[in-house]
């Protein structure tokens, strides 16, 4: 079971609070995103910070450090099998939302403004299978060569939709899952989630950044997520779900158990 206090809430509440204050930053400014034909080592390394949620290979053994990271920082606070079907069900819950929004609104990405420059038919573009779409985009940029390779490969492979960010809910997620799984009640509990933090929040600049989404995904994001997480951090309160916790006990200690009599 996770425990939902108050501090948790204030805790939850001043990380949103900072994460959307970006987005509001650029509306206040009335900032457009247009191609910067000048790049250095700082966009490579947000680069890194973006393919860390980048699915599948990289979302994944994120996920799979993030898991260890937290189990080690929360052992004999959670068992390890919970942290693991917390994450699940989270990350899973999140993204098949941002999945559904996607489809449902279907909002072209920053980027592609700059394909419409260079002749291309966004209307058509959209009508195309994914395959086709990630070649046209290759085919338009190829001559670019102020753009870095990485992200004109970025720009082939995400040709979906663009509200809201499933990068930032991704990452968000995971802020939130080290929020509530941890007790917040010891200086390393705080570093630990302070790096997540910075981590979800250059995510942010990262998408931004490189013309995968409007100030408005990310926002979106930013909201919705902790909103999902907090109201499972309330269901699995619930009488009725603690005999499912206390069977992936049992399970753990079973598994356990079995490898070290062999």
């Amino acid at each position: 079971m996770i425990t939902l206090s108050r501090q948790k809430l204030f805790i939850t509440l001043f990380a949103i609070l900072q994460l959307i204050f970006i987005p509001i930053v650029l509306w206040l400014a009335d900032w457009q995103w247009e191609l910067d034909n000048t790049f250095d080592g700082l966009d490579q390394f947000l680069f890194w910070i973006t393919q860390s949620g980048t699915a599948i290979i990289y979302a994944f053994l994120t996920c799979i450090v993030l898991i260890m990271v937290l189990s080690l920082f929360a052992w004999r606070k959670m068992d390890w099998i919970i942290i693991v079907a917390t994450a699940v069900v989270l990350l899973i819950g999140t993204q098949v939302i941002k999945t559904g929004l996607k489809s449902f609104y279907k909002e072209p990405r920053p980027y592609t403004g700059y394909l419409v420059e260079q002749g291309v038919d966004l209307n058509n573009f959209y009508q195309e299978k994914r395959a086709v779409r990630s070649e046209i985009v290759a085919k338009t940029i190829e001559n670019n060569t102020a753009m870095p390779v990485y992200l004109k490969q970025h720009w082939a492979k995400e040709v979906g939709y663009s509200f809201p960010s499933g990068h930032t809910a991704f990452a968000v997620t995971w802020l939130m899952i080290f929020i509530l799984i941890l007790p917040m009640n010891r200086k390393r509990d705080w570093a630990i989630t302070s790096v997540i933090f910075i981590w979800a929040a250059m995510m942010i600049v990262s998408r931004i950044r490189f013309g995968m989404h409007y100030p408005i995904d990310v926002f979106v994001s930013t909201l919705y997520v902790p909103i999902v997480c907090l109201i499972y951090a309330k269901l699995t309160q619930c009488s009725r779900l603690e005999p499912y916790f206390d069977r992936l006990q049992n399970w753990q200690d079973q598994a356990f158990s079995y490898v070290t009599r062999r």
